[in-house]
């Protein structure tokens, strides 16, 4: 009797625990103009706005394909689920939760996205929450949803089952399932082989929990380590039993590492030291500069970009304040503050941009009625009067580039029916000078100018693949300059007769070159952790770019040298990250060619 009233008085406490990926206030806050649609079968309900059909038919047959197909891993449970799709946010994201039980995709794509179509990849993790929940409602958990509802299920599951597990093994099956989730991304990759590299261990408890003072990965990261560590050496049942036996909450008490100890014969913490001296095995040292040593917090410094008079400007940010833009020359070690830089979506993977005598960027703002509409604006300043003005309203627009003479901004544009493209706007006011055509429907992210001021280029992305191309602006034709692979590329810059990017074609983040009109591909850097986001002088000399270290982003230089750089042939290289390699094998790989296009009743 005592252990009942304990456990009932454990799920009052933290019957709000089942909310924990999202605040419990979102239903009711998209604004009432919007006209809504549903396909309802007998697997899932797809609520989505209007003239979103596209994408709610392939949810839906995603979902009816795992059904049927992917139960193995995770038990042989199933149950509906009603999935919402919104479109008036700009902040990626995705969730399920209970109360009532559901899931909810925000479907504008990052910038920094895999080459994977985002809704695919997103359905995939989140789909795999469903059946986490579902398969957990056993004994204990499944009599607490039939007598005290939903809120307290949620509640029960979420203390049974460890917030890493939950995201880990998501992010492991949207890897499993595709060919370039986020397991398979070097960008996901860098954060624990930094930690190796600087000589950093943490217990279990602070990786777990994390830290207000030194850098740890989420646990998105720590999970997807330790379930797929697991998998690989006790196989692919193990996480399908222990979320029984915790859904049952066999033991009472821990019954997640009991249950954990009693298939492996390793508790969480013995199995977190496993996989990191694993993890220690497979991680080169770090071969970069120095790291410059912050003593009270994490700070990072990145988007370099070099300014007509020579001085370099870029952010500075840190747990405990937002992006600052700074201006620093040569001889200057700490730089001038210039601006504040608002909320960003994606820093420090943001852009900043220079041209003329401004520079400009993207922030939120945010809809002062309704949470699930807000918007990426654009904001200019202007260095020789040091202001700064909001050169946009109630936009969606990311990754803005300056031409070179500060008159004109190229930005992308990501509509309400989340087709992306390229727009021309004013300095002066902001207004559409042109809009770029996309006949081939690309998903555009980090567009330039080439030198001429006339070219543009961006990272394009189709058919899960992704590649650099040039444009036409004018007719929207495009010439590709790299060949279009699984690999993420970022944050692309023009000089002189080459063309910089960072892409993740060696498993490590690095910067690579390509003649202006294609050609031989160059690796420029040879960091063991990860290069990102490249500058080039104005006299084409020097190269500055981000790297990513154990206590934070730093910016490092290097002399443009071409004869020093490294040709390189994408074709003979191993393909990404080996930890995810027996997780493929054993969900039989990629579905994606796979799935149906049935067409449901809407």
């Amino acid at each position: 009797m005592k252990k009942v009233v304990l456990l009932c008085a454990l799920i009052l406490l933290f019957i709000s625990s089942g909310q924990s990926q999202v605040p419990s206030n979102t239903l009711g806050l998209n604004p009432p103009s919007l006209r809504w649609e549903q396909i309802n079968t007998d697997k899932v309900q797809v609520i989505f706005p209007e003239n979103m059909d596209e994408s709610a038919q392939r949810v839906a047959n995603i979902v009816h394909y795992l059904w049927g197909t992917q139960p193995g891993s995770i038990g042989e449970l199933r149950q509906k689920v009603s999935i919402l799709l919104h479109n008036q946010t700009v902040i990626p994201n995705g969730f399920v939760t209970v109360g009532p039980f559901r899931s909810e995709f925000y479907l504008t794509p990052p910038q920094s996205n895999v080459s994977t179509d985002w809704l695919d990849y997103l359905t995939i993790h989140e789909y795999r929450h469903v059946q986490q929940f579902t398969n957990a409602t056993r004994g204990i958990s499944k009599l607490t949803k039939q007598v005290l509802g939903s809120w307290a299920w949620g509640g029960v599951v979420s203390l049974a089952l460890p917030r890493w597990y939950l995201e880990g093994d998501a992010v492991g099956m949207e890897t499993a399932l595709t060919n370039s989730g986020r397991g398979r991304s070097p960008l996901f990759d860098m954060e624990y082989r930094s930690l190796i590299q600087a000589g950093k261990s943490y217990s279990y408890e602070k990786a777990a929990a994390g830290s207000y003072r030194d850098f740890v990965p989420d646990w998105y990261k720590l999970g997807y380590y330790l379930t797929t560590y697991a998998r690989e050496k006790y196989g692919p049942d193990l996480w399908k039993q222990v979320v029984a036996d915790a859904g049952r909450y066999k033991g009472l008490f821990f019954p997640f590492s009991r249950s954990l100890k009693k298939h492996t014969g390793l508790s969480t913490k013995a199995l977190y030291q496993e996989t990191l001296s694993a993890l220690r095995q497979n991680t080169l040292p770090a071969n970069d500069s120095p790291i410059p040593e912050n003593t009270n917090t994490v700070v990072n410094e990145t988007n370099p970009v070099f300014l007509p008079d020579g001085k370099m400007a870029f952010y500075q940010s840190a747990l405990h304040r937002l992006p600052t833009i700074l201006e620093r020359s040569d001889s200057d070690d700490k730089g001038q503050k210039l601006s504040m830089a608002g909320v960003q979506a994606e820093h420090p993977r943001s852009t900043l941009s220079a041209g003329g005598n401004y520079l400009c960027w993207a922030e939120l703002a945010f809809d002062p009625r309704w949470t699930n509409k807000n918007f990426s604006v654009i904001r200019l300043y202007d260095r020789s009067t040091g202001t700064k003005k909001k050169l946009t309203q109630q936009s969606k627009y990311f990754s803005p580039a300056l031409n070179p003479e500060g008159t004109a901004v190229l930005a992308v544009e990501i509509d309400e029916a989340i087709q992306s493209k390229l727009v021309i706007l004013n300095t002066k006011d902001g207004s559409i000078q042109g809009l770029v055509p996309n006949p081939a429907r690309y998903f555009y992210t980090y567009p330039q100018w080439m030198p001429d001021g006339k070219t543009l280029i961006a990272v394009a992305r189709k058919e899960h693949l992704m590649g650099l191309v040039k444009i036409d602006p004018a007719t929207g034709s495009t010439t590709p300059l790299t060949p279009f692979l699984p690999y993420q590329l970022f944050h692309p810059v023009a000089s002189g007769n080459y063309i910089f990017f960072s892409a993740a074609y060696t498993g490590i983040q690095n910067i690579f070159a390509v003649p202006a009109d294609g050609g031989q591909l160059y690796q420029v850097t040879h960091s063991n952790t990860g290069a990102f986001q490249p500058a080039c002088s104005p006299d084409g000399k020097k190269l500055a770019y981000t790297i990513f270290s154990a206590e934070g982003y730093y910016i490092n230089t290097q002399e443009l040298v071409p004869e020093s750089w490294i040709p390189y042939n994408p074709e003979r290289e191993a393909f990404y990250i080996k930890t995810f390699e027996t997780l493929a094998k054993q969900e039989s790989g990629s579905i994606l060619s796979n799935i149906p296009h049935e067409s449901f009743e809407i």
